[in-house]
């Protein structure tokens, strides 16, 4: 938790360990938050991107994920590892975080697999785009990670395979093609 003050009101605000550690006493901060309001309280949310902020937004979505297990998992897994491991099925990287086991773990990659990629028109042929299975996933995979349609494109084309799975493909596109 942290403590930010604006205009001499001290706000307690639960964050990510990622965003906690970047955080030094007196710093300036720019959090993007989310505020929940339930029957037995309040509480606010800090996010260090508004990446993060959406990726939370998603893993509340989660049946049997509520906010403090969703601020653990981003705690555990930075946004970009935690959109490939959605993506590419990945239990095992999930399981790692500290609260999440193998069910919960299974829960979010089924529930958030279409979410992580919501809005795109990825992995469509569309004017030459790469089309098809492991090299569709990729791209979307990629988008999700911040990338830009075009970009996540080309990064598969460089490195496509027709033998290598979609989380080879990731892999191989996020290292350059080593």
């Amino acid at each position: 938790m942290l403590v930010v003050e604006n205009n001499g009101m001290g706000y307690e605000i639960y964050v990510s360990a990622n965003v906690l550690f970047k955080m030094n006493t007196g710093d300036k901060a720019q959090l993007f938050t989310y505020f929940q309001v339930k029957e037995d309280g309040v509480a606010l949310y800090g996010f260090g991107s508004r990446e993060e902020k959406a990726m939370f937004l998603k893993l509340i979505t989660v049946g049997s994920v509520g906010c403090k297990l969703a601020m653990t998992v981003l705690s555990g897994i930075s946004v970009r590892d935690l959109a490939v491991s959605v993506l590419s099925g990945d239990v095992s990287a999930l399981t790692r975080v500290k609260g999440v086991g193998k069910k919960t773990a299974e829960r979010i990659i089924l529930e958030l697999k279409e979410k992580v990629g919501e809005g795109e028109t990825l992995g469509r042929e569309q004017g030459g785009a790469v089309s098809g299975g492991a090299a569709s996933d990729a791209v979307l995979a990629l988008a999700a990670l911040g990338y830009t349609r075009g970009e996540a494109d080309k990064l598969v084309r460089a490195v496509f395979d027709p033998a290598l799975s979609a989380e080879e493909l990731i892999t191989k596109a996020l290292k350059g093609g080593r």
